[in-house]
């Protein structure tokens, strides 16, 4: 039976197309396979007959059921194509909603991302709303410090700057504490300069005691660097001062005589200010160290000229000497103008007096100012000097042709004139008023000797003695080349011989010991001691080996060489052409 069986779905399966293929797999097509395999042949013959009578059977149940529910039907049909063509559309929708999809996914992504980031923001939003007073006293930090440097509250300034400070490193990662800290610097950045400006101007030792510390806070410059800007702001005051007066003054001795005070107040304040506030511990500044601070703090640096330390003790001496170098080439510059030695020792009096006052902080400079008087009064001396013996040379050579009479006047012919003594120590011969170019002579002599006892420095002695002897030794040249030139015509005129010696023998014996008696006694009181001394000073010899021939040899000297009498100045001699 089973073979049957197996024989028959064999054969089904052979004679049936695909579409009958998939129909048999129904479950009700193998029930009624089942049926047709439990039949007997007879009635396995019989089961088309009953098909086809069940056929017809449901044909004409199906004619009066579509009698009887054909609204039914059409309704049935209707709803079908509506399905159908709603099932078409829905097609179409699915395919543009699929095409859709992956923009809406890209979408849903970006707007995912983008309520993130508006979660996250909500949050800070409300962490900064719940945190609104502390934050506000944060931002307001810069403006309260800006105004506290412009108010000249420095010390409030630099401890909301510490504080600041602290907040960066306590939170390294807030951006909004790097722009407060960037605001404050900028702040302190202009309270630098505004304590600089006040280095720079008029300022006593309290607030100097005040800005150094606020600087020392500040943390810009170590200690070295901080000593030297000091020095550097106060002499900046003190050449805005200087500037301003050599401005208001063109007078150099009344330039000098303020120049003078102004050195003494201010350098006496400088020093005792830098001894008040600086210790004298010693320490070093390499060249490689740049000390503290950044930004625009770095700005403020102060440079320094150093080869490999810079000690600490050695800043404010190096200073000094440049200061007192300053001040003499001041000083010589000055000078080099002045003319009156009067005035020139009334300057040095109060320049030792400035050098007395500023030895109490153990600035004494008084050693090295000496030099700067004494080589001007020695120039001023050899000026005088220089000038009246171009004018006695002068003067001879202009009159070479003329008679020996322009020598002296009508009382030279008289002997005993010329013996005549001078009144008391140091007054001029009168005798040499018989020769009026030789009065003029001794004129400039006393006039240069007359200034210089007013500032009579020893050490331009022997200088201005050299300058002496070898005027002196031009003069007797002059008289020489005269003689030489007159020597043909005073053969046929002896009265003009004789005057002319009469002029020699006092030019040698009366002028030239009047001269050397008032530059040894009545200048420098006879500091020689011996005679021997004084020949060395003002030597006669060179002078008597050229005008020999025109002295008489049996004559005395006119003027003893060194006469009793007073201490009083020279007086010039008034002379007749």
């Amino acid at each position: 039976m089973s073979k049957i069986e197996d024989y028959f779905h064999t054969l089904i399966e052979s004679t049936v197309d695909s579409t009958q293929k998939e129909l048999i797999k129904e479950d009700w097509c193998k029930d009624y396979l089942d049926h047709l395999t439990n039949l007997s042949l007879n009635d396995l013959r019989q089961e088309p007959i009953l098909l086809e009578t069940r056929e017809e059977e449901v044909t004409e149940e199906l004619k009066e059921l579509a009698k009887k529910e054909y609204l039914g039907f059409v309704s049935a049909y209707t709803c079908s194509e509506s399905v159908t063509s709603t099932l078409s559309s829905i097609d179409q929708k699915l395919t543009t909603l699929l095409s859709v999809l992956p923009s809406l996914e890209t979408a849903y992504t970006s707007f995912n991302v983008e309520v993130t980031s508006i979660q996250t923001d909500r949050s800070k939003l409300s962490l900064i709303l719940n945190n609104y007073s502390n934050l506000l006293e944060v931002l307001e930090i810069p403006q309260l410090v800006d105004t506290c440097v412009r108010n000249g509250y420095y010390a409030e300034a630099l401890e909301l700057s510490s504080h600041v400070r602290r907040l960066c490193l306590r939170h390294p990662t807030v951006n909004l504490l790097e722009q407060v800290s960037q605001d404050v610097e900028k702040s302190i950045a202009y309270m630098l300069s505004q304590l600089l400006v006040l280095l720079r101007g008029p300022i006593k030792l309290p607030l100097c005691l005040r800005v150094i510390g606020f600087l020392r806070r500040m943390e810009v410059f170590n200690e070295a660097e901080l000593r030297v800007l000091f020095l550097k702001s106060r002499d900046s005051y003190l050449e805005q001062l200087i500037h301003e007066l050599s401005v208001e003054m063109i007078d150099p001795v009344k330039f000098l005589r303020r120049y003078i005070d102004l050195y003494r107040e201010e350098l006496f304040d400088i020093v005792s200010q830098y001894k008040a506030i600086f210790s004298e511990e010693e320490t070093a500044l390499s060249e490689n160290e740049d000390g503290d601070g950044d930004g625009d703090e770095k700005e403020h640096k102060v440079n320094f000229d150093v080869s490999e330390k810079l000690s600490t003790k050695s800043i404010c001496s190096d200073y000094i000497s440049q200061v007192f170098i300053r001040f003499t080439d001041t000083l010589t510059k000055q000078t080099s103008a002045i003319q009156d030695i009067s005035a020139l020792s009334s300057l040095l009096t109060q320049a030792m007096f400035c050098g007395m006052s500023l030895g109490r902080i153990g600035l004494d400079f008084r050693q090295i100012i000496g030099n700067v008087f004494e080589r001007r009064v020695s120039t001023i001396v050899k000026e005088f000097i220089t000038d009246g013996t171009e004018e006695f040379k002068w003067e001879i050579k202009e009159v070479m042709k003329k008679n020996v009479s322009w020598l002296t006047n009508s009382k030279a012919l008289n002997p005993e004139t010329i013996k005549t003594t001078s009144r008391s120590a140091f007054a001029p011969p009168t005798s040499l008023m018989n020769f009026p170019p030789l009065a003029r002579f001794t004129n400039s002599f006393l006039s240069a000797f007359n200034s210089l006892r007013l500032l009579a420095p020893i050490s331009i002695m022997r200088d201005l003695s050299v300058h002496i002897n070898q005027c002196l030794l031009d003069a007797s040249k002059s008289i020489q080349a005269y003689a030489i030139y007159k020597s043909d015509v005073w053969s046929s005129r002896p009265e003009e011989t004789s005057i002319f010696e009469k002029f020699c023998e006092l030019f040698v014996n009366c002028f030239i010991p009047y001269i050397r008696r008032c530059f040894i006694e009545g200048v420098y009181a006879d500091i020689l001691f011996t005679e021997a001394k004084a020949n060395e000073i003002i030597q006669i010899q060179p002078i008597l080996e050229l005008l020999q021939p025109y002295v008489k040899t049996d004559s005395p000297l006119v003027e003893p060489t060194k006469p009793p009498g007073g201490d009083e100045d020279n007086q010039t001699i008034v002379t007749s052409s």
